[in-house]
Formats: structure tokens, sequence, C-alpha cells
């Protein structure tokens, strides 16, 4: 089994040996919402009004240090959250992003279908996609 973050349906974490449970729902909203940047970072503060919205407790900043402290135990060896400055950004291999790998799979087959190649535009959505 490969290593995959799914985000194209219901949010999943997949390792080597099978589906990683992701705890709480707010430990599940830190990873949506690092994930949303697509690796870029994001402020501690941006990331608790993704957690707890508008009115966060006065222990969010104590709590957010946890939330990424358990989520980066459960992440794969391919993917791994960096802090950066008063912030934190996800990094992940080429190819454990489900939305990624669908996104360089369209620019494929539009490539193929632009250069005339309609056989190859349509294999590339049957080949396995790791």
């Amino acid at each position: 089994m490969r290593d995959e973050i799914r985000v194209l349906g219901p949010l999943e974490i997949i390792g080597e040996r099978g589906p990683i449970p992701l705890g709480a729902p707010k430990e599940r909203r830190l990873l949506a919402a690092l994930v949303a940047e697509g690796g870029k970072t994001r402020s501690s503060g941006a990331l608790a009004d993704a957690i707890w919205g508008e009115s966060p407790p006065p222990s969010a900043p104590k709590l957010l240090q946890v939330y990424v402290s358990k989520l980066r135990k459960r992440l794969p060896t391919t993917a791994r959250i960096r802090t950066r400055g008063s912030g934190y950004a996800l990094e992940v291999q080429d190819g454990v992003l489900d939305s990624a790998r669908f996104e360089r799979l369209l620019e494929e087959g539009r490539e193929a279908t632009q250069a005339g190649n309609p056989m190859l535009a349509a294999s590339i959505g049957e080949r396995p996609v790791w």
C-alpha cells in the first residue's frame, strides 16, 4: 500500500499498513487547513480560526501545538508538518496528495488531447495513479 492523503471525498490518511485514524474533529480541521494551503505556511492565528472559528479559547495557542504534535505522529513518512516562524506548513512528497495527482493527470490528458492523441488522453485515467 502507498502513503496517501486523500481530500477528494472524506479526509483520510493512508499509510503503508492502511488507514490511519485522524483523531478528534479539531485535528481533522487542522489537517484540512494545512492541505488547503498547498505547502504554504499558515499562521497560528489563521489555523486557530480554521479550527475554532471566530471565538477560539484562550488556550488556543497551546492547544494548536498539541494538535500539531499529535498530527505529526500520525502522518506517514512522506508527509511532514514544518514549523515556520509563527506558523505551520504541510509538506508532502509528490504523489501523496490525491488532489495533486488528479490535477497532474488532468493536465496530462489535456496535453495529449491538444497533441492530437485521444487514445493516450483516454488511457491516462485508466492507469494507476501511482
